[in-house]
């Protein structure tokens, strides 16, 4: 994943998936093209990406399912 400058929206999960190499930031869209095509032509680097990618992935499934573990008895002892 290559992400720009502006991820505002989604900062923390920028963070977390930058600091877990998952993901790389960059300063514009020339440069998002450059990095993009430098690691589809490194087999070595996109492994590694790839597999940090799918670590943070994993680390974060379920998370749905344990905010709702948690709002349930909140809400069963609300009513």
């Amino acid at each position: 994943v290559v992400v720009g400058p502006h991820t505002f929206n989604f900062a923390e999960a920028a963070e977390q998936a930058i600091e877990a190499g998952a993901a790389l930031r960059v300063g514009d869209a020339a440069e998002a093209v450059r990095v993009a095509l430098e690691i589809a032509t490194d087999p070595q680097r996109r492994s590694r990406m790839a597999e940090s990618a799918l670590a943070f992935a994993g680390a974060h499934r379920g998370a749905s399912e344990r905010i709702l573990g948690r709002l349930l008895p909140l809400l069963d002892a609300a009513s």
